[in-house]
Order: structure tokens, then sequence, then C-alpha cells
């Protein structure tokens, strides 16, 4: 995968952001200089075109998130939100 000679990526974070989005459809990361927020929406900004998906992302706080804007976009997808929505539902039922 390219990187930007700007803002090399030598920790493979990005490949990693776009195997996270590419299975959960969304992803969230920690920083604390808002630079590094920046940093962080630019890399995952990189790694959903990586995987041909368009996205969203928000720095705010502390904490950046990014989500995949056609998520569920195919009916795996659609099943994997349908459980993963039950699940959680299941275990705040439990509590």
């Amino acid at each position: 995968m390219a990187t930007s000679t700007q803002h090399p990526d030598p920790t493979g974070q990005t490949a990693a952001m776009a195997e996270q989005l590419r299975r959960t459809g969304f992803l969230t990361r920690e920083y604390r200089a808002e630079s590094e927020g920046e940093q962080l929406r630019r890399r995952a900004r990189r790694a959903a075109r990586s995987i041909g998906r368009p996205v969203r992302t928000q720095a705010h706080a502390g904490t950046m998130t990014a989500a995949l804007a056609d998520w569920p976009a195919n009916p795996l997808e659609e099943r994997l939100s349908e459980s993963r929505a039950n699940n959680s539902i299941d275990r705040a039922l439990r509590e």
C-alpha cells in the first residue's frame, strides 16, 4: 500500500485501519494533540480509499471516529450489523 511521503506510516497503522473498517465498518482511536487527531483522520480516509469505500471521520475531545458511509453495503455486512445489535441488546438485558 502506498503512503504519502508527507505523512509516512512506518507502523502500518493505515493498513490496520483498512482491515478494521473492512471487518466492522467503523473504528475509533484516541489521541492527545489536535494535530494527531487530524493525522488520524487523514489515515482513516486513506484506509477507506484503499478498500474503495466512502468514509466519514471526526475528531473531538481526544477521540477520532471513522465510519464507512455506505455500511452495510452487502448482505454479509447487513447480517453482521444485525448480529452486533442483537448481541448488544442481549448483553444489556443480562446486566
